[in-house]
């Protein structure tokens, strides 16, 4: 008795398991898929670095995402890079917080420490993602910086440009700014 009693417990624990992971994956996170990929950021109180590229990854095997990038000179000369420390998604508030390490080309040594939010919202096919936000970098001047946030797949099916046969970053930086800017969509 107390054997089946023990293997109806395990059976019962692994189909829970096994629908909760289902439940994970196509109802809670489904929507989520919108954000893996390549953002383009637009900080209009920087005036001299108005311009990110930042990149939203999900790693399976931890189960995280990251959101890392590179912020530019207007004139696309690379400034510094910012890694994810943490990345944290509040579904209710829909908003992602994540903490990040900044460190300026010129001064790879140095490193600065930030905080920033991300404000999510549903499009009209029930995909969840950012569409501005802001940071603080805490060893910086301490002012909080807001962006918009597009994504740069649709910036480019938008104008349809090509990123095939890039010569450099730098080229790859100047065909997202310059479709960003005969982009019908831009709202700054």
């Amino acid at each position: 008795m107390d054997l089946s009693i023990f293997l109806f417990g395990v059976a019962t624990s692994l189909v829970a398991t096994a629908l909760w992971q289902i439940y994970d994956r196509y109802i809670i996170n489904r929507p989520l898929a919108y954000l893996i990929g390549d953002w383009f950021e637009i900080i209009p109180s920087s005036p001299d670095r108005m311009y990110s590229i930042g990149e939203i990854r999900y790693n399976r095997r931890s189960k995280k995402y990251a959101f890392d990038g590179i912020n530019y000179k207007n004139n696309g000369e690379p400034v510094c890079k910012w890694e994810s420390i943490s990345f944290d998604i509040d579904h209710s508030a829909r908003k992602i917080f994540y903490t990040f390490r900044a460190s300026f080309f010129d001064a790879l040594h140095e490193e600065n420490y930030g905080f920033g939010v991300l404000n999510l919202k549903e499009d009209k096919n029930g995909n969840i993602l950012p569409f501005d936000g802001h940071y603080i970098e805490a060893n910086a001047q301490g002012v909080p910086y807001s962006h918009s946030m597009h994504k740069i797949n649709a910036i480019i099916e938008t104008i349809g440009i090509s990123t095939n046969n890039l010569e450099s970053k730098m080229d790859y930086f100047s065909r997202i700014v310059d479709a960003w800017h005969k982009s019908p969509n831009k709202a700054i």
